[in-house]
Parts: structure tokens; C-alpha cells; sequence
């Protein structure tokens, strides 16, 4: 039988400086004993897999109905006339996370992780009921916002839960674990996206999902909460004033959420100005903007006493260099698909479930690149080289975007194209999350994925915002180019609707699909850019040693 007496492999990893990218905090860490800390003291193999199973089937039940909406998206905003705004939704959401990042991880430490986890998941729960009864797109987008914060401390949390339990050479696991339900949800799906595509039948799903989150969060829960109490009888004299959300910088981060919110947000709105850039409405906010993110820089060089890079970190190259990889990979992604699947159901005129076909292309490719990166790395020690080869694939698959992106390229093509990216980016995923969250000591695992979550977050923040505006004003010149005089009045209904069939004759249909394909390839073009620049910030990452990152992690105090 299963005691909680902790084992040799089971006690939190120590780490010691050394030249493969770890960094020390045995000797600061020895004496302040946090109740997260504790509950990997004392779990047992029993509290293991009931985690390990619970994430699994909580994913499985956000993946499923997550991948419906996700290619029914563009069409539910179409029909509700806001297609060309959209993107707004996400970015505000985004912002808000700078926010909330910072705060669920300080937390976490604090209090543990079920606590901020219910909290997680009861913001999205609310968000879901809201967006599945919405009367509008106003509605739609509150709830969209309220459920994407709850997805924010999930996503957050759920990786730190599982490094909490694993260690380091046995990651890989963790990245296994966390996206097989995605890749179960790939087929699964699709017949929930058949079956909701026509009229209102979208609602449904939002509010299965959120039937489907309480059920599941149940178990995760419940053992997480167990675990804390057995620990919390441990510490009487633990010090919750004493906690790592005195030395979040507050200030530093509103700052930067106003900054980039002044400057981004009127990036979405444009296409619905008459003057454009022009209009004070859009430059004004833009310029104040721009004066408080260089208050923000000021504030964290010269006045913050716990900025939110702090030295530490910025000592780690392997982190600090990865923290940078992956932000850009979140950037490119970003480029790379946030009108893919519109694209490719208007220039194809396909339903949502076929181009929910295609896009098994990448998500298939990714999901199993990234198990077997989880085995390799089990028996490869030095992780650096697996990481350049997967950004050099990720790059060359980019490059035939380029070409898979014409509107007439045959669909085997496009979805080799996709598979080539989830190859290289699959492998990256696996290996950059491994490297992060094992390079430095276990109880910075939540301050480094708070850092990843908030870095990765502002670079998909400006990538989203710039691609709504490129591709509006993209599309709306090649519009101008492709249609006749007499039609140009209808570009902005064109723009917010994609009601080409009611505005457009027969024979200007090909003129549409060359003004898409026009703005797609631009956004191919810029993305492989990207992959390319990813690939030359990696060359600076150092060696790092999972061995040696292994054998501090069984180090005792």
C-alpha cells in the first residue's frame, strides 16, 4: 500500500551552478519551506496518477469542444457582422493576462495550486454560459474575455502542476500528458463541428463545454486540495504574509498593460475609421501609448526593486534564451495562422469540418513530433542540438506556406506544407519546455513560466494586433485592385462579413479569392521571416546537460 512518506526519486529538486545552464538556490531555499514545496515532499505514487489522470481527462474535455469553436470562430463573427474587428476580443484578453499571469503564479506558491486552479476554471465556466447565451457580438466577446482569463491561470497552471510532480529527464512526460488530449480532440471534434456549423447550433457547444469543465475539474480538485491539507499540517508555522506577491512588480506590469493596450488596440479598429491613421481616435491613443511604455522601460531599469525580469533570470542564459525562442515561436504562430482557417474555407469554399481536415496536417505532425521529443530527450543528454534541427524544419516549413497558401495549390500540398511545420514546431515545443523548466531550481518553476506565459503573451499580443491590421488593409487594397469601381462600396461589408456570395456576382468570385490569396501571402511571407529570426536567437542558446540537471534535482538538502 501507498504511504505519503516521500521517496528518493519523489523530494524536490536542489540545483547547483554549474556550465550547462542550471542555476543554484539550494542554500536560499533551505529554510523557507512553501506549502507547494511540501506537497512534493510528501505525495505519493498514488497522488501521481490520480493528477496525471485527472489533467488528462479535464484537456480532453476543454480540447474537444476548444477545437470546435476554434474553426466555427470565424464564421459565428461573420454572421454576427464583426469578422474584421474580431481579433480585438483576443487581444484585450491577452492584455488582461499580463495581469492575471504575474498574480495566479505569486498565488500558487502562496496558497497552492487547487486554489487558484478553482478560480481558474470557474472564470471559465462563467465565460462559456455567457458566450453560449450571448444575444450579440458584445456579449459574445464579454464572454469570450472571461473565458480565455480562466484559460489563462489553466494553462498556466496545469504544465507547473506537472513539473511539480516530475522530474527533470521525465518532463517530457509532463509535455505527452498535457497535449494528448488536443490530439485526441483532433478527430473527435470534427463531428462537433458537423453537427454545430449551421445556424445558431455553435451555442451548444460553449455551454456543453462549460458542463464538461465542471465535471471534469472535479477530480483535479478534489486531489490537489487533499494534498494541500496533508501538507498544511505540516507547516503550523508557515507564513503566508511571507510570500512571493510582495515581490511581484505591480506597477511594472500595469505600465506595460497600458502601454501596449494605448498602442494596440486602435490596430484592430482602423478598417472602421474613415480617416484611418489619420483619425485622432487612432494615433492619440497610440502616442500616450508609446510615452507610458518608455515610463514602463525607465521604471524597470532605474526604480523597480523587483522588475519583472530580474537579474537572476537574466544571469540564466539557457531560460532567458528559450523564454526568447518561444516568444518568437508564439509570434510567428500567430502570423502564421490567425486567418489560416478563414482562408481556407472562403477561398476554397469548404465547411468548417473540412478545413478542420486540413489542419490534422499540422496537429497530428506536432503532437507525435513532440512525444517522440519526450523520448529522445529521455536518453538524449544534451537537448541544444534537438532544438536547432526542430527551428530549422519549423523555418523550411514555413518557406512552403508560401507556396501551399495559393488558392488553387492542390490540398495534399497544403497539408504536407502544414505537416513539415508541426514537425519542427512539435519539437521545439517539447524541447524548450523541458529546457525552461529545468534549468532552474524548483521553486522558480511557477516564477519562469509566470515569465514565458507573460513574454510569450505580449509578443502574441503585437503579432496578433499587427496581422488584423495587415490583413484588413492588405485586403482592402487588393480588393480595390481586383474589384471594379462599382463594387468598392461593398468592401467593408465584404471585410466584416464575408458575405461575398450576396454582394458579388458570379464572375467576380475569382477576383475575391486573388485579393485573399494576395493578403495571405504576404502574411506567409512575413512568417517565414520570423521562423528564420527564431532560428538565429537559438544559436545563442548554451549547452544544457539533463543529466547534470537530473542529478541536482535528486540532490537533498
Amino acid at each position: 500500500m501507498e504511504t505519503n512518506t516521500p521517496k528518493n526519486d519523489q523530494l524536490p529538486p536542489l540545483y547547483g551552478d554549474d556550465e550547462h545552464g542550471t542555476v543554484s538556490k539550494a542554500s536560499d531555499n533551505a529554510s523557507d519551506t512553501n506549502i507547494v514545496l511540501k506537497m512534493a515532499q510528501i505525495r505519493s505514487n498514488l497522488d501521481c496518477w490520480i493528477i496525471y489522470l485527472s489533467v488528462f481527462f479535464l484537456g480532453l474535455a476543454v480540447s474537444i469542444c476548444f477545437g470546435a469553436t476554434y474553426q466555427l470562430a470565424w464564421s459565428i463573427t461573420s454572421k454576427l457582422g464583426y469578422f474584421d474587428i474580431s481579433p480585438i476580443v483576443e487581444v484585450i484578453s491577452s492584455l488582461l493576462s499580463l495581469l492575471f499571469v504575474p498574480l495566479f503564479a505569486a498565488l500558487s506558491d502562496v496558497y497552492g495550486r487547487g486554489i487558484i486552479l478553482s478560480l481558474s476554471l470557474t472564470l471559465s465556466v462563467i465565460g462559456l454560459f455567457v458566450t453560449g447565451t450571448a444575444p450579440g457580438f458584445g456579449a459574445y466577446s464579454a464572454g469570450n474575455i472571461i473565458n480565455d482569463l480562466g484559460n489563462t491561470g489553466r494553462t498556466l497552471l496545469v504544465p507547473i502542476i506537472l513539473a511539480d510532480f516530475l522530474t527533470p529527464k521525465n518532463r517530457g512526460f509532463g509535455f505527452i500528458l498535457y497535449y494528448l488530449p488536443s490530439a485526441i480532440a483532433l478527430g473527435a471534434s470534427i463531428p462537433v463541428i458537423n453537427a454545430a456549423k449551421e445556424g445558431d447550433n455553435w451555442r451548444w457547444v460553449y455551454n456543453c463545454q462549460g458542463i464538461m469543465t465542471i465535471i471534469t475539474g472535479i477530480p483535479i480538485l478534489f486531489s490537489l486540495f487533499s494534498l494541500q491539507r496533508k501538507a498544511k499540517r505540516l507547516l503550523p508555522q508557515f507564513n503566508y504574509q511571507a510570500s512571493s506577491i510582495l515581490n511581484v512588480d505591480w506597477a511594472g506590469i500595469v505600465l506595460l498593460t497600458s502601454g501596449l493596450s494605448c498602442v494596440l488596440i486602435p490596430f484592430s479598429f482602423v478598417v472602421r475609421e474613415t480617416d484611418g491613421w489619420a483619425s485622432p481616435a487612432i494615433f492619440v491613443p497610440i502616442i500616450l501609448g508609446a510615452l507610458i511604455l518608455i515610463a514602463f522601460i525607465l521604471w524597470e531599469v532605474k526604480y523597480a526593486k523587483h522588475p519583472l525580469i530580474t537579474r537572476r533570470l537574466l544571469n540564466n542564459r539557457a531560460a532567458i534564451i528559450m523564454v526568447l525562442v518561444r516568444a518568437f515561436l508564439a509570434f510567428d504562430s500567430t502570423f502564421t495562422w490567425t486567418y489560416m482557417t478563414s482562408y481556407l474555407g472562403l477561398a476554397r469554399e469548404i465547411d468548417q469540418d473540412h478545413t478542420a481536415l486540413i489542419f490534422l496536417g499540422f496537429r497530428i505532425t506536432w503532437f507525435i513530433s513532440g512525444s517522440i521529443c519526450a523520448l529522445i530527450i529521455r536518453k538524449f543528454s544534451y537537448i541544444r542540438s534537438i532544438v536547432w534541427i526542430s527551428l530549422i524544419i519549423n523555418a523550411i516549413g514555413m518557406g512552403l506556406a508560401l507556396g501551399s497558401r495559393h488558392p488553387h495549390t492542390p490540398e495534399w500540398f497544403v497539408v504536407f506544407g502544414e505537416s513539415v511545420i508541426g514537425l519542427g514546431s512539435g519539437f521545439a515545443a517539447c524541447a524548450g519546455l523541458v529546457v525552461l523548466q529545468s534549468t532552474v531550481d524548483f521553486s522558480e518553476i511557477a516564477n519562469i513560466s509566470a515569465v514565458d506565459n507573460l513574454v510569450s503573451n505580449v509578443f502574441n499580443t503585437v503579432a496578433l494586433s499587427i496581422t488584423n491590421a495587415l490583413w484588413n488593409s492588405y485586403t482592402w487594397a487588393h480588393l480595390m485592385n481586383h474589384l471594379p469601381k462599382e463594387y468598392h462600396e461593398f468592401i467593408p461589408d465584404l471585410l466584416a462579413k464575408n458575405n461575398y456570395t450576396d454582394l458579388l456576382p458570379p464572375e467576380l468570385k475569382e477576383n475575391w479569392i486573388a485579393a485573399l490569396g494576395d493578403s495571405q501571402w504576404v502574411m506567409c511571407t512575413i512568417g517565414t521571416a520570423l521562423a528564420c529570426v527564431c532560428f538565429v536567437v537559438s544559436l545563442i542558446l548554451p549547452p544544457v546537460d539533463l543529466d547534470k540537471c537530473q542529478q541536482n534535482a535528486q540532490a537533498r538538502e
